[in-house]
């Protein structure tokens, strides 16, 4: 299913009644985006997750292809034979013979194999002294079956192919999942990127404004003789710093913009393609709960972190490999029984008959031992040092993963109580540039001070939109370390 945002008219903002020219005042052009509609888009869209949601499709015909090693074996052979005698007599003789057979073979999980086996014969004698013809028909059954009792005995050693397979298919499921939630994180870091970026576009217009009003303010005071008019080029350059301040946000927001549309693969159902308008229409939460404790993510984390999930499933798959290698340091030593039974039947073409029956059991022992057995023992070896190696890795993926958390977490403590921090500093900044503009009106405060305060006024409300937006993230990347994303985000990803 595509899904397609729509339903939205596209809205253009009419420019306040200031002297900026029109294209500076339009600051929010196009749709409006939930980012629940960016990620769904992004989730049915992006390019790479359609290759990712293959992967497990294609490692699951690896456990039938390791199934069909169990799968039962058809043969059958047809001859015919003709022979051509001559004699001294000048008599000739000729015989036809036909033979044919079929068989099945099973293999055992057990490291055992059953061979049934039936052949049809008949055979034609030129060796008689009249014109006779005499042929002999034989029909034989034999029925074999051997089990080994060292190595290559039992499921774990027979069965390892198929079981390896599975856990591959586990680990694609893994990776998948992760993509998955690296998506979410990327589309949704991208979103609110955008947002800071208009945010901060709407500081840039208000303090350009600002700037623009105490111009006009200036040039008051000079026509009525309160400032001398040297004072005009130093607001006038204020004037152009903001401006040049505000082209830069605006290529901003249209770089963000290009980001999101490219990590959605909205551009390629978008009606305007890679021009296509679009804005956040969600904005940051209001109320910042605090996070819970660290040791919860933690738990959550060791639980569900597909790297973590996936590196236990490797080290099952080491083991795995272990058992086989292990029981290949064992001897060959296989038991077998064979039943057989052939029934004969003589016949001439005058009618006279001998019929005959043949049955027979074989049981054996066969055994082999190579001398030395260094490939085995080698790899054995190796498979031990395979498997110590995926502990090591493990346990180390562990620590990393809980020392991210940590990080995270101290980040998003540190981001929700810059929040409050930084809304005082904004008012107090606001506060301090009315303090500025009314000593400018009694001719206590000069340009520079005007202009300070604007600056500070102007960081500050940056800040407080950056405070915001952090906290966000970091509750979002809080989430991601601790592989919880997906459902936190409420979705129902299967795989």
């Amino acid at each position: 299913m595509l899904f397609v945002v729509s339903g939205y008219s596209q809205e253009l903002r009419e420019p306040e009644a200031t002297q900026l020219e029109a294209a500076e005042a339009e600051i929010l052009i196009g749709t409006p985006i939930s980012l629940e509609q960016a990620l769904m888009i992004a989730l049915e869209n992006n390019t790479t997750l359609r290759i990712e949601r293959l992967e497990p499709q294609i490692t699951r015909y690896g456990e039938e292809i390791a199934r069909s090693a169990y799968d039962p074996t058809i043969s059958g052979n047809l001859n015919y034979r003709a022979d051509n005698e001559y004699y001294s007599s000048g008599q000739q003789r000729s015989a036809d013979d036909v033979s044919f057979g079929t068989g099945i073979s099973q293999k055992l999980p057990t490291g055992g194999r059953v061979d049934l086996d039936v052949d049809m014969k008949r055979d034609e004698s030129t060796a008689t002294n009249s014109d006779n013809k005499f042929h002999t028909d034989s029909v034989g059954v034999e029925l074999k079956i051997t089990q080994s009792l060292l190595k290559g005995r039992g499921l774990d050693v027979n069965l390892a192919a198929i079981r390896k397979a599975r856990l591959n298919t586990a680990i694609s499921e893994q990776q998948l999942r992760r993509y998955i939630e690296t998506l979410i994180y990327n589309v949704t870091n991208s979103y609110w990127d955008l947002f800071l970026a208009q945010q901060n576009l709407k500081v840039y217009q208000e303090s350009y404004e600002l700037a623009m009003q105490h111009e006009r303010e200036v040039e008051v005071f000079i026509l009525n003789g309160k400032r001398p008019e040297i004072e005009l080029a130093t607001v006038k350059a204020e004037v152009s710093s903001r401006r040049e301040r505000l082209i830069k946000a605006r290529g901003a927001i249209d770089k963000q913009r290009l980001g999101l549309l490219s990590i959605m693969n909205y551009h390629a159902i978008a009606p305007d393609g890679w021009d296509e308008q679009i804005f956040p229409g969600d904005t940051p939460e209001q109320t910042y709960n605090p996070p819970a404790d660290v040791e919860s993510y933690i738990s959550i984390a060791m639980l569900k972190r597909p790297e973590i999930i996936e590196s236990e499933i490797k080290l099952q798959r080491e083991q795995i490999d272990l058992v086989v290698t292990k029981n290949g340091l064992l001897p060959k030593l296989d038991f077998f029984v064979t039943l057989g039974n052939t029934e004969y039947a003589d016949a001439f073409t005058n009618g006279n008959e001998k019929d005959s029956d043949e049955q027979y059991l074989i049981a054996g022992l066969n055994y082999s031992w190579g001398i030395g057995r260094r490939a085995e023992k080698a790899r054995y070896r190796q498979d031990l040092m395979y498997e110590e190696q995926s502990q090591l890795a493990l346990q180390n993926l562990k620590d990393s993963i809980n020392r991210e958390i940590r990080r995270a977490y101290t980040d998003c403590l540190t981001n929700l109580e810059s929040i409050e921090a930084t809304a005082a500093t904004r008012e107090l900044r606001r506060q301090s540039l009315k303090t500025q503009q009314i000593k400018f009106e009694h001719g206590n405060a000069t340009n520079n001070a005007i202009a300070n305060a604007q600056r500070d006024l102007l960081e500050a409300e940056i800040n407080y939109t950056e405070a915001m937006v952090d906290y966000v993230l970091s509750r979002l990347r809080l989430h991601y370390l601790d592989g919880s994303l997906i459902e936190r985000m409420g979705y129902d990803v299967r795989l």
